[in-house]
């Protein structure tokens, strides 16, 4: 066989089964390993479980179990990180992505990565903050605190989620139902709406409680450090992606879980 007959078979058998070289794509998994998302987004599931066993003793058990068992197939690490992935190479920005992966691979940055990692998979976490006095916190860590709270729009941004999984929820079970049990357009806005205000009105306390907790063993000049990345043109776009990503994923997650919650409604079954 020529050399060139061997070469077009080589190609044409990368395009087949999908190969490729793509730096942009190994790129892309070092940002969601580096940055502790995919180990975050692991540690969402038994957490998930945890506060649905909490609700238990509020509806018949067998129509729990069943609607439980929906959530916890449907709203899978796997199905959020296919939109982030998706997202990341559809606005990825060479010189942004250096400079992400840069900052991660820095002492601070690892740091702050551990922190969160334990932190998103502390199942005693909601505890330490009803009881945590913010009274008796250093001021300036306070303020600084705060400053990073405000900078990574993290009240607008768990309103927005919260909101937007209610709405998929809302919208996919609704398809499944006859008409005269449907909601309309303008009540499934009005109780995502519900949501977003209730999230809104209790974040932001508890929001910056939950990352005095977090970087409590950072110091006060690594924590302004961190914020000063986040607020760079790599942090901001690193941020919006995740947030973007995090929005809809939950999403497509809520939709697949309401359309099998309709079928349930409608056949008693989880198929």
């Amino acid at each position: 066989m020529s050399k060139t007959a061997f070469l077009t078979l080589f190609v044409l058998a990368g395009c087949l089964f999908g190969q490729t070289n793509d730096p942009r794509q190994a790129n892309i998994e070092v940002i969601l390993e580096r940055t502790g998302v995919s180990e975050q987004l692991k540690q969402f599931q038994p957490l998930l479980e945890q506060q649905l066993m909490s609700e238990r003793g509020r509806m018949d058990q067998a129509r729990f179990d069943a609607v439980a068992g929906i959530l916890i197939k449907n709203v899978t690490p796997e199905n959020i990180l296919e939109v982030l992935r998706k997202n990341l190479l559809d606005n990825y920005n060479e010189a942004y992505v250096s400079n992400v992966i840069a900052f991660h691979d820095s002492p601070l940055a690892r740091e702050f990565v551990r922190m969160e990692i334990e932190a998103s998979g502390d199942r005693e976490f909601e505890a330490k903050i009803r009881k945590f006095k913010m009274k008796t916190a250093d001021p300036e860590r306070k303020r600084l605190v705060e400053k990073l709270y405000k900078d990574l729009e993290m009240e607008a941004f768990s309103a927005d989620l919260a909101a937007a999984c209610v709405s998929s929820l809302l919208t996919a079970i609704n398809s499944g139902l006859r008409d005269d049990e449907k909601l309309t357009p303008g009540e499934i806005e009005a109780r995502s709406g519900l949501y977003r205000k209730i999230l809104s009105a209790n974040a932001g306390k508890t929001g910056i409680v939950s990352l005095m907790l977090t970087y409590q063993e950072a110091g006060i000049d690594e924590i302004r450090q961190y914020d000063e990345f986040y607020i760079s043109p790599a942090g901001l776009w690193l941020e919006k992606i995740i947030k973007d990503s995090l929005i809809g994923g939950y999403s497509v997650c809520s939709e697949k879980a309401g359309k099998a919650i309709a079928d349930y409604i409608d056949y008693g079954t989880t198929r």
